[in-house]
C-alpha cells in the first residue's frame, strides 16, 4: 500500500494545527452537528472531520465509527486527501491502487466511496479534511460535492473561531465565560447555515424544532421565531399535515431516521412540495439529545416528472388508439 507524500509545507501545517488547540478536546455541538448534517445529505453512514497529526489521524467529530477516536496516518485516506485543494473522491476503493490493501478497506469499516475537503487555513495548509464515508462503491452527486465544500469552510470558521476564543480566555478568564457561551452559540449557527443550498434544523430529544437556517425559512416562508419548536406544523399543506405529524411523531418516539416528501402552504398562498431527512444526534452514551435535519425544495423537479408522466400516458393512449 503506498503511502501519501508528506505535504510540501508539513512543518508550517503541523505548527498551524497544534496551534488551534485542537487535538484531543472534548464532542462540541458545532462540529457534532455539521457532520450529521453531511451524513443525511450525503446519504452515508459515516461522516468525520479529521485532522491529520504527524503520525494519527484524529477525529473532532465522527458519525458511524462509535468508540474510534483515532487511526495511524498510514492508514489515512486524509493524508492523501490534504495533498490538494479540491475534494479527494475515491468511488470504488479496492478499484484504487492506493488504498485497494488498506486494511480500513480490506477490514472494518469496509471503506468503498472516500469523499474529503481539504479544511484550508487561513495560511493556506490543510490541518486535514471533511469527509464522507459509504461501504458500497458509489459517487456522491454535485450538489452533494458542493455541500461537502460548505460544510468543510463552516468547519474551518469554526476551528479558526474556536482558537480565537482560547486565546482571549487565556487573557480575560472571568469575562471570558459570558463572551465564550456567546461565541459557542455563533458557532453553532454559523456552522448550520453553512449548510445551503439546503434547508438545515435541528430540534430537541422531543422533535421541538430548535433552530433553522435562512434557506429553511425562505422554502417554508416562515422567519426564525415563527420556526420554531411547533411553529412549522403550521406551514403543512392540509392534506399532508396528519400523516406528516404523525409519522414524525413516530420518528422521534423510536428514535429513527426521517425521511418524507411533502407539501407546505406558504403564508403567500405558494403550495411547495419538500423532501425532509432527519438523524438522531447522540452523545456518548448513546442517548438521543436531538434531532438534525435537511430541507430541499423539490417542487420543480416534481413538475418536470408529472408532465413527462402525463405526455408518456398522452403517447400510450395515442397508441392505443391507433391500433384500434
Amino acid at each position: 500500500m503506498p503511502q501519501a507524500p508528506l505535504p510540501d509545507n508539513e512543518s508550517q501545517r503541523l505548527a498551524a494545527l497544534h496551534d488551534l488547540g485542537i487535538l484531543d478536546t472534548a464532542l462540541e455541538q458545532a462540529f457534532d452537528a455539521l457532520v450529521h448534517a453531511a451524513a443525511v445529505v450525503c446519504d452515508v453512514p459515516i461522516s468525520l472531520i479529521s485532522l491529520v497529526d504527524s503520525d494519527r489521524q484524529w477525529f473532532k467529530a465522527n458519525v458511524g465509527l462509535p468508540g474510534v477516536s483515532e487511526t495511524p496516518r498510514t492508514l489515512a485516506f486524509c493524508a492523501h486527501a490534504i495533498l490538494g485543494d479540491e475534494i479527494l473522491e475515491v468511488p470504488d476503493a479496492t478499484a484504487d491502487i492506493r488504498f485497494a490493501d488498506n486494511a480500513l478497506v480490506t477490514g472494518n469499516p469496509d471503506i468503498r466511496l472516500y469523499a474529503g475537503a481539504p479544511l484550508r487555513l487561513r495560511d493556506g495548509s490543510h490541518a486535514g479534511t471533511f469527509c464522507v464515508i459509504d461501504r458500497v462503491p458509489r459517487q456522491l452527486t454535485e450538489q452533494q460535492r458542493e455541500i461537502l465544500t460548505h460544510l468543510a469552510a463552516a468547519t474551518v470558521h469554526a476551528l479558526e473561531g474556536r482558537r480565537a476564543i482560547d486565546h482571549e480566555r487565556r487573557l480575560h478568564v472571568e469575562a471570558q465565560k459570558t463572551a465564550q457561551t456567546l461565541a459557542e452559540d455563533e458557532l453553532h449557527f454559523r456552522a448550520l447555515s453553512e449548510v445551503s443550498p439546503l434547508g438545515v434544523f435541528a430540534t430537541d430529544a422531543q422533535g421541538a424544532c430548535t433552530y433553522t437556517n435562512s434557506r429553511w425559512q425562505e422554502i417554508y416562508g416562515l422567519d426564525f421565531h415563527q420556526s420554531l419548536r411547533d411553529g412549522w406544523m403550521e406551514a403543512l399543506h392540509p392534506d399532508d399535515r396528519a400523516a406528516v405529524l404523525t409519522e414524525w411523531q413516530q420518528t422521534a418516539q423510536k428514535r429513527l431516521e426521517f425521511d418524507a416528501e411533502f407539501r407546505i402552504s406558504r403564508g403567500d398562498g405558494e403550495v411547495r412540495t419538500v423532501r425532509t431527512r432527519t438523524r438522531a444526534n447522540q452523545d456518548e452514551s448513546g442517548r438521543v439529545t436531538g434531532y438534525v435535519g435537511s430541507v430541499e425544495d423539490i417542487t420543480e423537479r416534481k413538475r418536470k416528472d408529472d408532465a413527462l408522466r402525463q405526455s408518456e400516458q398522452r403517447l400510450q393512449r395515442t397508441g392505443q388508439v391507433a391500433r384500434a
